[in-house]
Formats: structure tokens, C-alpha cells, sequence
């Protein structure tokens, strides 16, 4: 397994940030989406924490844009990579 890149991380969630900022949700998801492929293996723990998984929900109904988005398009990939429990 090759090393993370982190700053390569970061300028994917950066600009998957800045897609949501412009309205550009498909580009934000397909970024964010590269990024989480990239750290898959990271997140398999969360999944199996059901205040993790609360929150996660939780986060979707805020108020703050970026927060909510990034939390439906994380359920999204959980989903679309069949992760879910």
C-alpha cells in the first residue's frame, strides 16, 4: 500500500469545498468521492460505531452548507460502495 499523500488530500477536500461554495455538487461529490476511496480503509471502524453513524445523520440536517453536504455525500459513498452494515 502506497502512503497517503496529504497534501494531496488536502487539495482534494479543498477544492471539493470550493465546488460546494459555487454550487458545483457534482464536481464536489466526485471529489470527495476520489478522497474517500483514498482513505476507504481509514473509515471502515466508523461504520461499525453507531454514534458515529448518529452524528453522521444528525449532520445532514444542519445548517451550515458544507457540513451538510459533506455528511450526505459520505452517506451517499457508504452507500454506493456498499459499506453500510
Amino acid at each position: 500500500m502506497t502512503e497517503l499523500n496529504t497534501k494531496l488530500i488536502e487539495a482534494i477536500a479543498d477544492e471539493s469545498v470550493l465546488c460546494i461554495k459555487r454550487g458545483d455538487f457534482d464536481d464536489a461529490k466526485d471529489l470527495y468521492f476520489v478522497l474517500l476511496d483514498k482513505i476507504q480503509e481509514s473509515l471502515k471502524p466508523s461504520l461499525k460505531d453507531p454514534y458515529f453513524m448518529a452524528k453522521l445523520i444528525r449532520d445532514t440536517n444542519s445548517k451550515d452548507e458544507i457540513r451538510s453536504t459533506q455528511a450526505m455525500m459520505l452517506l451517499s459513498y457508504f452507500k454506493d460502495r456498499n459499506l453500510l452494515p
